[in-house]
């Protein structure tokens, strides 16, 4: 569990410096911290891949970044595997509710051997946010990981949806 450390300190960084630099430019447009969750799913002929997550952000203008930790289970021929990790994600909004996603996700997995290690993705992909009423959002994303693991579990694209309520 010490490791898990490692990139949760990573992200709360990432999360602290993009939030600073935000902050220090002065416009009229306020930020907006945000709470929520979501979950991803994956499903083919050999099985299926599904996590949930809490997510806290904050949201100025155009720019989301955030912060979600999660749990994973799958199963893949048979076989059932769980993770856990972290994520730190920025969302850039292009065109009224719809954005472009970038993440570099922490995962611990379970490798072909039976052991446990870290593994670093970057998932990328789009999405669209839909408006519940002027603090609630739903929204959905579909993301490809461009680095990913040959022990993964997960396999491209993934589906992810959640739910935010801004503060």
């Amino acid at each position: 569990m010490k490791n898990f450390y490692t990139p949760v300190r990573f992200s709360a960084f990432l999360i602290l410096l993009f939030t600073a630099v935000w902050i220090s430019h002065s416009d009229a447009q306020c930020g907006h911290i945000y709470t929520g969750g979501s979950a991803g799913a994956n499903v083919d002929q050999h099985g299926y891949y599904i996590d949930i997550s809490p997510v806290v952000g904050y949201r100025k203008g155009i720019y989301d970044i955030s912060f979600s930790p999660f749990y994973s289970r799958s199963e893949r021929n048979d076989i059932e595997r769980y993770s856990y990790g972290a994520r730190t994600a920025l969302q850039l909004t292009f065109y009224r509710n719809v954005y472009g996603h970038a993440e570099i996700q922490f995962e611990n997995i379970e490798d072909r051997d039976g052991d446990r290690k870290w593994t670093t993705s970057f998932p990328v992909g789009g999405g669209y946010r839909y408006t519940i009423d002027e603090r609630t959002n739903a929204y959905g994303s579909i993301l490809y990981e461009i680095n990913q693991d040959d022990d993964s579990r997960r396999n491209n694209p993934v589906f992810r949806a959640g739910i935010n309520r801004l503060f």
